[in-house]
């Protein structure tokens, strides 16, 4: 492939190759937490909340990753863990998803109500 790595879209290339092989893929992003942004560190409960980003720049930032991709190559499930950073307009963020994947599914934590199944992560399923 030609030009700079910052030109591939590297989701999409793994996207297309795991459909090529009969399987659906998902993606999950870590919105909650980004060491970049806010170093931290965690060593009480509060800090689990006063180290999520919730810059500007931050929400930008989240939304070019969540976003990096071209409609024919976004993965089917959308996962997120730990909060998604309110500047970055998680709602808006699920619209464009849902308009390039009209089938695709959202899990419970985005840190919004709305969602396609939750995660079991806290639950005893027997």
């Amino acid at each position: 492939m030609t030009g700079s790595t910052l030109s591939r879209d590297i989701v999409g290339e793994l996207t297309t190759a795991v459909r090529d092989q009969g399987l659906r893929m998902g993606l999950y992003y870590s919105g909650g937490y980004d060491w970049t942004f806010v170093p931290g560190p965690i060593r009480i409960p509060a800090d689990y909340e006063a180290v999520k980003p919730q810059s500007e720049a931050y929400g930008k930032y989240a939304t070019l990753t969540c976003g990096n991709s071209s409609s024919a190559t976004i993965p089917p499930c959308c996962g997120n863990d730990i909060d998604y950073p309110k500047s970055g307009h998680p709602l808006e963020i699920m619209a464009e998803y849902y308009n390039a994947v009209p089938d695709g599914v959202i899990d419970d934590r985005f840190g919004v109500k709305h969602s396609d199944f939750t995660s079991p992560e806290y639950q005893n399923l027997g």
